[in-house]
């Protein structure tokens, strides 16, 4: 059996944030993983991590499911800018980062047929820490995927 609709979502998007690479981006976008249990970059820099969030709230019309699917999707470098002058700031190394995977998430809005739109609804810099003793400067993207899926069988579109 083939996977259900919202796993076939994750991983085509999973696959398409892999395609961002140079020369046709700025950015490398290198290691891409979904949330752990115990986030070990070990030193496979640049790292992306791609986080599928809590749902929105579920929309039932019928044999009609919409809700979206929210993912937020860091990206870090790796490298530390305390001692770096002009230019070097981790806000301007990664500035070309949200721009590229929005470039590449919006080549197919659908998610291979299975989403009705893909939708950045907020990009910014910020200090990416799963606990309270580490923190990497990173570069994050907030995005929805909505689609309508059957409410009695997840593994159909509606």
């Amino acid at each position: 059996m083939s996977d259900c609709i919202d796993a076939l979502i994750d991983q085509n998007l999973i696959t398409t944030l892999k395609t961002i690479v140079q020369p046709t981006y700025n950015t490398a976008i290198g290691t891409v993983e979904r949330l752990r249990t115990c986030i070990n970059i070990n030193g496979r820099y640049p790292y992306t991590l791609c986080i599928q969030l809590e749902p929105d709230e579920v929309e039932q019309w019928g044999q009609l499911r919409n809700d979206n699917l929210n993912y937020i999707i860091w990206h870090l470098d790796g490298k530390n800018d305390e001692n770096e002058t002009v230019n070097g700031e981790f806000v301007y190394r990664l500035r070309n980062v949200a721009a590229d995977i929005t470039k590449a998430v919006k080549a197919d809005v659908t998610r291979g047929g299975y989403a009705q739109n893909t939708v950045i609804t907020k990009t910014g810099f910020g200090i990416f820490g799963p606990d309270d003793t580490v923190g990497e400067p990173g570069a994050f993207l907030l995005l929805q995927i909505e689609r309508i899926i059957d409410p009695n069988d997840p593994y159909q579109l509606a």
